[in-house]
This record gives C-alpha cells, structure tokens and sequence, in this order.
C-alpha cells in the first residue's frame, strides 16, 4: 500500500490504497495505465481537486463495505470535480459500497460527460451512491452492470444512465427524481447485446 499523499498522475503497477493511509489526495488528472490495477480498501477516502479526474486504462477494484464505504469527492466542498473516466480499459473493474459526489463530467466531450463514463470498458456497479452530481452515468460500447445503488440529487437536463452499445444490466437500483423536466432516468439508443433492467415499485421515486 502506498502512503497518505498525493496520487501520482499515472499508476503503471499494482497499487493498493489502505485505510490506514487515507485520506489520499489528487491534485491533477490520475491515469491507471493498461494492465495496471488500482485497488482502494474499505473506509478509504479519495479527494480531488477541482477539474481533475481519474482515467482507468487498467482496472479500478473498489473493496468498500456497508459499513465502511470508501469515497470519492472534492477536496474542498463546493467544489466539482470530474468524474471517473474508463477509456478502453483492460481489465474488469469492480466499485463495490462507495460514494460518489459533486462531480461533473467533461462538458461537451462525447465519451466522459457524466460522473461515471465508460467506453469499450467492462464497469460493476454494486452498492454505489451517486449524489450531487451533474450527470451520472453514460455507457458507450461497454458492459455495465448496476445493482443495489442510488442514484440522487441529479441537477443537470439529461439522462441518470445514458447507454449506446455493449450490454446492460440495473437491478435493484434507485433513481431518485427532480425538480428538472425533460429527465430519463435510462436512455437506451441501440444496443448491440443484452438490456437487462429488473427494478421493484419503489426504484424510481419522484422528489415533492
């Protein structure tokens, strides 16, 4: 495990983040190469600066409980930071009980606009908060797996989970709705693969 600083701006080896340590700082974009992977244990802290982000080339395998989730947010409250990002990435990556807040994405970019962006990358969501956030989740060419997670307090017009390709599975997932007209909690356009969506009444609650 590494010790409590800033991150390096590209992780070419396994690398664990411990609790022990945290919290763990970044003050300008964080690549995890290919082949590399980025491990962060349970109760681990991530905070980023403003405008940076975290891109997964590698894999990205967060070990969070229900009782010790770990984080990503900003630095200073307030502030947004970008999201993270897996681009063509290599290995599976797992987010197991995490948070994730304040974020933005990349504005007018294609492929990294939302909190959590995927392109041709293999992303399980299980236990995961989104919250704060200007768009969550987009999943371009990839396979995304979304369970047991909320996704809340969305303040952009726009899609909570926006896939195009690849294949897709929501289970057991909450979308908490807004204020904003014109929201989708899923916006589907063509699909290559599988489009699985199995969610109870309660999953998609409107905000009075």
């Amino acid at each position: 495990a590494i010790s409590s600083s800033f991150l390096s701006s590209s992780i070419i080896e396994p690398t664990t983040l411990s609790k022990t340590n945290s919290p763990y700082f970044v003050n300008q974009d964080v690549t995890i190469q290919a082949g590399a992977t980025l491990t962060i244990e349970q109760g681990v802290e991530v905070k980023f600066d403003d405008n940076t982000a975290m891109y997964i080339k590698g894999s990205l395998i967060v070990n969070g409980t229900t009782n010790d989730l770990v984080s990503f947010s900003p630095y200073y409250d307030g502030q947004q930071w970008k999201g993270l990002f897996f681009d063509n990435a290599t290995g599976e990556s797992n987010i197991t009980n995490a948070i994730i807040t304040q974020t933005k994405g990349i504005e007018n970019d294609k492929n990294f606009f939302s909190s959590i962006s995927a392109v041709n990358s293999t992303v399980n969501l299980d236990g995961v908060q989104i919250t704060d956030v200007l768009l969550p989740i987009s999943s371009q060419f990839s396979d995304m797996r979304i369970e047991n997670s909320v996704i809340s307090n969305v303040t952009l017009i726009g899609d909570y989970l926006n896939v195009n390709g690849g294949n897709l599975w929501v289970l057991n997932t909450v979308f908490e709705g807004n204020n904003i007209e014109d929201m989708d909690a899923i916006d589907i356009g063509f699909m290559e693969g599988t489009t699985i969506i199995k969610i109870g009444r309660a999953s998609c609650r409107e905000r009075v």
